[in-house]
């Protein structure tokens, strides 16, 4: 009663294991429905964040084939980790590990609750690896004793986990399209020297106050088409550098070729000219229908933040934007996404100025 009643309350982070969870709700888990419920009753306690650690019901863990875990967090989709058993245990101290090991990565990802949780994951199985390796316990008076977890020889495997096993949404959800965004998104970011961009074009960032570059220019030269000519010259120049070739997003052309494999539609919306997505596309040996549309700085269609890009690739798919996904990795690519009624995926960087707000903004759902 202690701990629902006076330490609930103060508490951010929650790491129970399945019998804690049950002991502080008094409601019994039986199947990945009713942890669900139990992380929406702690979470009402006071607990932000709730991760089990060990959920043994069945349809967690493949009856009994694997070790589960899920992570809930106020107000977004819960999740599922499921990592192969590994014999040799039971194992002492894995629990203290997995929290441990929670409290180091989400220093690295705030943002990043999941990856987070699959760097833990990934952190438990090579120590527990490790441990059988060199010891499989011992037997004293009829009793087993487990082995000490080999926390000092797994020193590599904790500092650079590699995730062999990733979670998936418990309840998963269908997307019928997805708009992405292009430089920075599909391809790498910082490609584009945007310092000798604005120098070029004489364009301070005092004087653009946050606006994109374009948008700058064409305010600046309104009225004065030669000038802004020139000026979208020179932005078209250092686009053509940058994307010669352009620098892929690891895995890029596998994910859009799963996603036309499953049939969800695509399209582009970016402030790149259309040069830029063209040597795009060629350059990841993508057919040139892949995308249904793409939307660059040209078109007429109103860019980001508006959300026109967004709803007009939803009319003419015939779909609702509650099933579409937007990715990008700025704040109006968000913004853009949120008005439009879709869902959003940050893709977080460093060095970026609006990357807390970006993520707020896609974390709110």
């Amino acid at each position: 009663a202690v701990f629902r009643e006076e330490v609930l309350p103060h508490v951010t982070v929650l790491t129970p294991n399945q019998f804690e969870a049950e002991k502080l709700t008094e409601t019994t888990i039986t199947d990945l429905s009713s942890a669900a419920s139990v992380c929406d009753v702690l979470h009402a306690r006071g607990p932000q964040t709730v991760v089990i650690t060990t959920l043994d019901v069945k349809d967690a863990t493949r009856n009994g084939e694997c070790v589960a875990m899920m992570l809930s967090e106020v107000g977004r989709p819960k999740w599922l980790l499921q990592l192969p058993c590994i014999s040799g245990g039971p194992f002492t101290g894995t629990g203290d590990l997995t929290a441990s090991m929670l409290l180091a990565w989400t220093q690295f990802h705030p943002h990043e609750m999941v990856l987070a949780l699959e760097k833990a994951g990934a952190v438990l199985q090579s120590v527990i690896s490790r441990t059988v390796q060199c010891d499989r316990g011992k037997e004293i008076a009829g009793k087993k004793v487990p082995p000490e977890l080999r926390i000092i020889e797994s020193k590599r495997a904790i500092e650079t986990p590699i995730i062999c096993h990733r979670c998936h949404l418990v309840v998963p959800k269908v997307f019928c399209g997805v708009v992405f965004d292009l430089d920075g998104t599909l391809t790498l970011p910082f490609q584009l020297n945007i310092t000798r961009m604005r120098q070029r074009v004489d364009v301070s960032e005092d004087f653009a106050n946050g606006a994109d570059l374009v948008t700058c220019l064409r305010q600046k030269h309104a009225g004065n088409k030669e000038a802004l000519d020139a000026a979208m010259a020179i932005v078209e120049e250092e686009e053509k550098l940058a994307f010669s070739p352009p620098e892929l997003q690891p895995g890029v052309k596998d994910c859009i070729s799963h996603l036309r494999t499953r049939g969800i539609r695509l399209a582009i919306f970016t402030r790149n000219c259309q040069a830029s997505v063209d040597a795009f596309v060629r350059y990841a040996e993508l057919p040139a229908d892949t995308f249904d549309f793409v939307i660059t700085r040209d078109s007429p269609i109103k860019n980001k933040p508006s959300p026109d890009a967004i709803v007009h690739c939803c009319k003419a798919w015939g779909t609702n934007p509650s099933s579409v996904l937007v990715v990008g990795d700025g704040l109006d690519d968000m913004k853009a996404g949120q008005a439009a009624g879709a869902m959003t995926v940050a893709m977080l960087r460093p060095s970026t100025d609006d990357l807390d707000e970006a993520a707020k903004v896609a974390l709110k759902e």
